[in-house]
């Protein structure tokens, strides 16, 4: 499978670098403060993490948190279109290359080299899209169920 795309990070160790990008290849991050929407049961869940002694600060954050989203509870939020627009948007790979690689990923599966296979694409927006309203955007048009959000400085996921 030498030909395949494949996870970027692997460049960090010791693999071929086959894309460049000017983004880091990963973010590690500690989250004290997490808000969790259960899309499938309707469940919010809070989390505030506290070192030992020090909860009171976690335990005001949980209960303005709670109360801000009760008071949310039951509202649908205003539909705006985005504030921005793409001017290009295109895929890495399309068309019959695509199709070849995944007759590829299919090939390598029958020869027994592999039983499982992340066939991943690029997808590139080239514009002056805001992450927030592109983000809502697709969670309408497509509510994945792992889906989220992620921003670091002026970069967003």
């Amino acid at each position: 499978m030498g030909r395949l795309p494949r996870y970027e990070l692997k460049a960090q160790c010791g693999g071929e670098r086959a894309h460049r990008s000017t983004e880091p290849d990963a973010t590690m991050v500690f989250a004290d403060r997490a808000v969790v929407l259960d899309h499938l049961h309707g469940t919010t869940y809070l989390l505030a993490l506290a070192e030992d002694g020090d909860t009171d600060a976690a335990r005001t954050w949980l209960a303005d948190t709670a109360r801000r989203i009760t008071a949310l509870a039951g509202r649908t939020p205003p539909r705006r279109p985005p504030r921005s627009h793409c001017v290009t948007c295109g895929c890495g790979t399309t068309g019959p290359r695509y199709l070849r690689l995944i007759e590829e990923c299919q090939e390598e599966i029958a020869a027994g080299e592999t039983y499982e296979v992340c066939l991943t694409n690029m997808a590139e927006a080239d514009g002056d899209l805001d992450p927030w309203d592109a983000y809502r955007t697709l969670r309408r048009v497509s509510p994945a169920p792992f889906g989220a959000l992620l921003a670091f400085g002026g970069t967003a996921y």
